[in-house]
């Protein structure tokens, strides 16, 4: 197993498969608990054009077990016909990819030198580095400032390997065991807004930027917070919010990618957050929408190909995407607009500086 750490795997999988037809699949090591877990990643295309990711974790036991039935070797890759049960027993142990969006407003008693732009610089100098150059589980991170003058007025987003991480032990030792310089200036922020979610549906990566890795990211995010009534079906009435959401913005010049998801965990601190529950409660779904112009109008017109395109200023996005979903019972409770700071690398994409 040791040399399959590198090895990828893609295969088309047929009607026959427990995942949806033209599926891609890649085979990839992800070292886990001491380098006894492996991953496997899944993205499922449908004919709507959405994109869907799956991220099964196994014990290497397991694997062995599916590298014999895939017939992998040293030096070969073959594109077997899978049937439904090789799955049945991996797709038990799914874990969904996972986000973390932290908002934060310094206010009064935090100095930008100190926030992240002088000589003390705390949040590009240790925090963004002690979780992207040490540790794998996070993908990517990157970082934007309101481009609505709104508050909070700054973003962070990472992607995360699965939800799993916001448990472990890697990742919950950075707020149990602060610097004193950090725990210091946390107490005097006036807004630190921690949310983790679980992916719930991607609209797929874009060729235009790469989202948030710092070759080419996105440069302009629209945030979206929302509800749906609470029942047992406001899951699968987000899915299909989100699909419609996809369809809708496909066609739109300057639209990059979306991503949705869905609220695990949350925590609100700083001298301007109410003491009491209610301060607490925030909205179950989230969408980032992703683009790369700032356009100042909406217009229809003819692009390169001469096919008629809509384009869409970032103010315009809210209103379009919410005319897409017209019968959904989907209420959004507040958009927002950012402009991108910084992509930064990290040892997961095998960038960072010598």
């Amino acid at each position: 197993m040791a040399n399959s750490l590198r090895r990828e795997w893609k295969g088309q999988f047929g009607q026959g498969t427990s995942l949806a037809p033209k599926t891609e699949a890649s085979y990839q090591g992800c070292p886990r608990a001491g380098g006894r877990e492996r991953c496997i990643v899944w993205r499922s295309s449908s004919s709507s054009g959405v994109h869907v990711t799956f991220r099964l974790l196994s014990l290497v036991s397991e694997l062995e077990k599916l590298e014999h039935v895939l017939g992998f070797d040293q030096t070969t890759t073959k594109q077997p016909e899978l049937q439904r049960s090789i799955f049945l027993p991996i797709l038990s142990s799914v874990m969904p990819l996972g986000f973390l969006l932290v908002t934060a407003e310094p206010g009064d008693k935090v100095t930008l030198d100190e926030f992240q732009e002088g000589t003390r610089d705390w949040y590009n100098n240790e925090h963004v580095p002690l979780r992207l150059n040490h540790l794998p589980s996070f993908l990517t991170g990157a970082r934007f400032s309101a481009a609505d003058g709104g508050t909070p007025s700054w973003l962070a987003v990472y992607d995360i390997d699965d939800t799993a991480t916001f448990a472990h032990e890697s990742y919950t030792r950075l707020r149990a065991n602060r610097s004193p310089r950090e725990a210091n200036l946390v107490q005097r922020l006036a807004i630190l807004d921690r949310r983790t979610y679980e992916v719930v549906a991607d609209s797929g990566e874009s060729t235009l930027t790469s989202s948030y890795k710092p070759e080419n990211p996105t440069k302009h995010v629209v945030t979206q917070w929302l509800n749906l009534p609470a029942d047992s079906e406001s899951d699968k009435a987000f899915e299909a919010w989100s699909a419609a959401v996809f369809r809708a913005l496909s066609g739109v010049e300057g639209w990059v990618r979306t991503r949705t998801y869905k609220c695990i965990d949350n925590l609100k601190t700083g001298l301007r957050i109410p003491a009491g529950p209610e301060a607490q409660i925030v909205p179950k779904y989230l969408a980032v929408h992703g683009t790369y112009l700032l356009i100042p109008f909406r217009s229809t017109h003819a692009n390169a190909e001469g096919i008629e395109v809509l384009s869409l200023s970032v103010a315009d996005l809210p209103g379009f995407v919410a005319g897409a979903n017209p019968g959904s019972q989907a209420t959004i409770e507040e958009t927002r607009t950012w402009d991108l700071y910084r992509a930064y690398p990290c040892i997961a994409q095998g960038n960072l500086a010598a």
